[in-house]
């Protein structure tokens, strides 16, 4: 038996983990820490302090849900504590705390790994399959849209707060930089562009708008915004949400995250084909457990330590405009 102890309840990823968690036979949730809540997401604090529930109840596994300027620190007491870490993301909002994460995991031979759960989406699953099938051919670019709602006077107030957010890149485009490597089962070669501002006047040094592109190795070019312009009302539950559009030499394909299936125009075909999605027989907990047990998952600990590191140097690039 796997225990995890939690740190922090402050955004509802979190109770994502959780509830695998609970669902896991080989999995305990031995602890669970927050600084400000007693009970958030249906989930009860069952200690105030992180090191005394270390000391208590003894986890393999530190799982982190606190603010995301906290987050990285957290990361690093939990590897100097000789745990493994799983995190929602982003890991960190900087490149000095991912420098020192990454010795750290080498010290330590620890196992890293974070909620990249757009992968078990069943369109981007049956795109990646698609794409390996040469169905379109050589990918020449793609398009992604991950605009989300502000939500502004729901979302936790901390998102708000000076050094507590990070920057949208690094809080939205990491799914969009993971998902392009994991369509393509290839690695971005350069990071292009990229530039973030200000839209919503409520916190005016709030960078709510975001775009970026970047190119891989095998030449294709991918752009994309990751804002936070979505109507607050529909922000989850639209064809906008997490749109990718995949130009191939043989044809097109396009996708969103909530309508099943995938769209594609053929180049010699007249009209549109619907292709079905497919199920991924990985998540982003079976990935982190099968490391653990010395196996070698599609995600691992050098893509999230990879991945992470491409979207900080984006967020920095961004905000050097």
């Amino acid at each position: 038996m796997i225990k995890f102890a939690f740190v922090g309840l402050q955004h509802g990823h979190v109770a994502t983990i959780y509830k695998k968690l609970s669902e896991h036979p080989d999995c305990e949730i031995a602890g669970v820490y927050d600084s400000v809540y007693d009970e958030n997401f249906g989930i009860k604090v069952t200690h105030k302090d992180l090191h005394s529930m270390i000391a208590d109840v003894k986890p393999d596994v530190l799982v982190i849900g606190d603010v995301y300027g906290k987050r990285g620190q957290l990361v690093i007491e939990g590897l100097k504590a000789n745990l493994n870490i799983i995190s929602d993301k982003p890991l960190c909002t900087s490149l000095a705390e991912l420098d020192e994460i990454e010795k750290l995991v080498k010290e330590k031979n620890a196992v890293v790994g974070c909620m990249l759960d757009l992968r078990e989406n069943t369109n981007v699953y049956a795109a990646k399959k698609y794409i390996q099938q040469g169905i379109i051919g050589k990918v020449r670019s793609i398009q992604f849209g991950g605009q989300h709602p502000l939500n502004f006077g729901t979302r936790p107030a901390w998102y708000f707060e000076k050094g507590m957010h990070g920057g949208t890149i690094n809080d939205i485009a990491i799914h969009a930089l993971d998902i392009c490597e994991f369509m393509l089962e290839d690695e971005i070669k350069s990071l292009d562009f990229a530039e973030s501002w200000n839209t919503f006047r409520e916190v005016p040094y709030f960078q709510d708008g975001s775009r970026l592109a970047f190119t891989m190795n095998n030449g294709c070019r991918c752009m994309g915004e990751v804002s936070y312009f979505a109507p607050d009302a529909n922000g989850f539950n639209n064809p906008w949400y997490w749109r990718f559009t995949i130009w191939g030499e043989k044809g097109t394909m396009e996708f969103n995250y909530c309508t099943p299936g995938i769209t594609f125009a053929s180049k010699t075909e007249i009209g549109l084909q619907h292709f079905d999605g497919m199920d991924n027989e990985w998540t982003d907990l079976t990935s982190f457990l099968a490391e653990l047990d010395g196996k070698n998952p599609p995600l691992n600990t050098r893509q999230v330590l990879k991945i992470s590191r491409k979207c900080l140097e984006f967020q920095q690039k961004s905000f050097n405009k």
